[in-house]
Parts: structure tokens; C-alpha cells; sequence
């Protein structure tokens, strides 16, 4: 009986131990088919990821092509010498009122002053011969505050009245400049480009660029201040060859706005197409002393 007992109790600890060996590899197979599932979720995710990535990567390298060509054609106009945006041919958006006569000198940059005081005198004996009760407004643009201030004490040292308007002075004292001139009480005004945009001054004659501007776009804005409501007005603009880049474009313009381009702007838009360095003219080329304004 004893041996039978011991039997029937190593009998029951055999179907334990074998289903306790069955359960196992049962959660072993599920823990398996669970990993197995997990991997392909991951591995489609992957997929999914993939394809959403492909299409920004993608689009990631047109603005890097893009990118890259600006930047190629700002160090090739700044070996130039000039902005990027004074590359750009906007005249086919541009345009200025035929009634205005445009003038484009090309001269060296030390020319300017005496072509300058040539011109603002022929003006006034213009008028005289016409006899015209009171000299018309003239506005001269320069880009720099120190110009402005070089240019307003030459004008000082030849006994020619102006005034001077930049971006540094006081709100009042600007409004005060600008009453005077709009009143005729000062017929010259020496201004940087804060005048160039949003101040309509009637009767404007005339608008000389002492310093030619760096885009087209504000040169038709600075001249664009003459000749409104079909009046008639005068535009004298210095040109230095430095700024070659812009003669081909300003061709245009002249052209669009009925105006004849000067020979040495034809040939200055010439040498720039021609590759040739360029620089300030020397005496010969800007023709002398005795040179017509």
C-alpha cells in the first residue's frame, strides 16, 4: 500500500511538472507572436516614416539650389561693386512722367561739385532770360549725411542759399525745413533720400542726383517728386562709372520714358557688357573744363 501511495503522488508530480512545462512554452509562443507583430508595426512605421521623410528631403534641396544660386549672384555683384538689387531690371514696372527732361551726366566723382554749381547757375540765368518772378525749387538728393553736409557748405561757400534735410534732425526742425521750402521761403533744399517718398512739394522744377542711387527704382522715386499733374520738371543726375552695372537698365527707362540717352551712357552700358574694369573717368574722357552741362 505504502509503494502504491508513492507511485500515485510521483504520478501527480509528473502532470504538474509537464503542464507547468506546457503553460511555459505557451506564453512563450504568445510572447513570440507578440514580438513578431511589434517588429512588423515598427518595420511598417519605418516604411511610413520613409515615405513621409522623401518627399521633404525633397523639397528641402530646391530651396537649398535656390539658396545656393542667390548666394552665387550676390558675391558675383558684390565683386561688381554694387547691391544685388541694383542688378535687377524692374524697367518693364518702372516709369517716370514724360514731361520730365532727363539728363544723365557720366563724370568722375570730383567733377560733381563744380558740374553741380554749373548747373544750379544755369538754371537761375535760365529764368532770368525767361523772366520768371521767382527761382523754382530744386532738390539735391545725395545718399550720405556726410556728402549732405560737404555739399551744403560748398553751396554756402558760393553764396547759393539752402537748406539741409536728413534723417538726424528733429521732427519739428524737419517740418520746419520742409514749410519753408514748400512756401518758397528757401528755393534749394540738399536732402538725403527721407524726402524721396510721401512728401508732394507743388511747383517742383527741378531734381538733381548728386549721388546717383543705387537701384532704379529709388531714382524713379526721387525724380518721380517733379513733373505731376502734367506739369513740366527737370531731372540732372551725376553718374559715376563705378556704378556701370546700372547703365544698360537706365537705357531702358530713358527710352521707355521717351528720352534720348547721351553717348557716354551708351558707352559706359557698352564697356560694362564688354567686361572692361571700370572706374572715374579722367579729364579727357569727360570732355574738360569747357563741357556743356
Amino acid at each position: 500500500a505504502v509503494i502504491v501511495r508513492c507511485n500515485a503522488m510521483e504520478f501527480q508530480d509528473h502532470s504538474k511538472t509537464k503542464e507547468n512545462a506546457t503553460t511555459a512554452l505557451q506564453q512563450e509562443d504568445e510572447e513570440s507572436d507578440d514580438a513578431a507583430s511589434g517588429d512588423e508595426k515598427a518595420a511598417a512605421g519605418d516604411e511610413e516614416e520613409s515615405d513621409t521623410e522623401n518627399p521633404a528631403t525633397e523639397d528641402a534641396e530646391k530651396p537649398a539650389k535656390k539658396v545656393k544660386f542667390e548666394s552665387a549672384l550676390a558675391a558675383n555683384t558684390a565683386e561688381a561693386g554694387a547691391t544685388p538689387a541694383a542688378t535687377v531690371d524692374k524697367t518693364s514696372s518702372l516709369t517716370i512722367s514724360h514731361t520730365v527732361q532727363q539728363k544723365i551726366h557720366v563724370c568722375a566723382s570730383h567733377k560733381k561739385p563744380r558740374l553741380l554749381l554749373k548747373y544750379v547757375i544755369a538754371c537761375r540765368e535760365t529764368e532770368k532770360a525767361e523772366k520768371v518772378r521767382q527761382a523754382g525749387p530744386m532738390i539735391i538728393f545725395c545718399n550720405k549725411i556726410k556728402t549732405l553736409k560737404f555739399v551744403h557748405d560748398f553751396l554756402k561757400r558760393q553764396n547759393i542759399r539752402a537748406d539741409a534735410l536728413h534723417g538726424q534732425l528733429a521732427q519739428h526742425v524737419r517740418e520746419a525745413i520742409l514749410a519753408n521750402f514748400k512756401a518758397g521761403k528757401t528755393n534749394i533744399l540738399v536732402s538725403t533720400d527721407v524726402a524721396a517718398r510721401g512728401i508732394h512739394i507743388n511747383r517742383l522744377q527741378y531734381v538733381v542726383n548728386y549721388d546717383f542711387p543705387l537701384n532704379l527704382e529709388q531714382y524713379c522715386h526721387r525724380v518721380g517728386r517733379t513733373g505731376r499733374q502734367g506739369n513740366g520738371g527737370h531731372a540732372y543726375s551725376l553718374l559715376s562709372r563705378n556704378l556701370s552695372m546700372l547703365a544698360a537698365d537706365l537705357i531702358k527707362l530713358l527710352e521707355v520714358c521717351q528720352q534720348k540717352p547721351e553717348p557716354n551712357l551708351l558707352k559706359l552700358a557698352e564697356d560694362h557688357a564688354l567686361g572692361i574694369i571700370l572706374g572715374d573717368v579722367d579729364e579727357a574722357e569727360s570732355g574738360g573744363e569747357d563741357e556743356e552741362i
